[in-house]
């Protein structure tokens, strides 16, 4: 309620997650990504305790490039960068399908997810839409749910 009320309510709760980064991310080039550039409480709070930890994990790395070009088991980034991948998450925060509206999305029989989606999103338990196999979206009650809040997909053959 502090965001939207007066965002300087918000500053104590901001150096409170700073602190905790900070204690659990000591290269600064990781934390600086890993930072947001939005006031606390105007997204989801993501209360964890184990998501720091996983992002410094030798196994992961977080990349803030965009994506030129999903490929079967890599993605290429806008530097020309060739990743091999296990999972691509692709965070679209609150405004699931307006963020999803200039997204290629493709499904099987070549359907956009536009098209999926014209009459309103729908989604299998919240979780999965129906002819796109790779696409499943996580978050108390998926896409076309109230609380839909990010997405995530795999590679095929990822």
């Amino acid at each position: 309620m502090g965001f939207a009320v007066d965002p300087r309510l918000m500053r104590t709760h901001q150096r409170a997650a700073l602190y905790h980064l900070t204690s659990k991310v000591s290269d600064p080039v990781l934390r600086a990504k890993l930072t947001p550039d939005y006031t606390i409480g105007c997204k989801r709070m993501l209360l964890s305790n184990d998501y720091y930890p996983a992002m410094v994990r030798d196994n992961v790395e977080v990349i803030t490039d965009g994506v030129r070009e999903i490929r079967e088991n890599s993605i290429v980034d806008s530097t020309g960068r060739e990743i091999e991948v296990d999972v691509i998450v692709y965070g679209t925060g609150f405004k699931v399908t307006e963020t999803l509206k200039d997204q290629r999305i493709i499904g099987r029989n070549g359907r956009k997810i536009q098209e999926a989606w014209q009459d309103g999103v729908e989604a299998y338990y919240g979780i999965t839409t129906a002819g796109f196999p790779n696409l499943t979206s996580t978050a108390s009650t998926g896409p076309s749910g109230p609380a839909s809040a990010s997405s995530t997909g795999h590679a095929p053959g990822g």
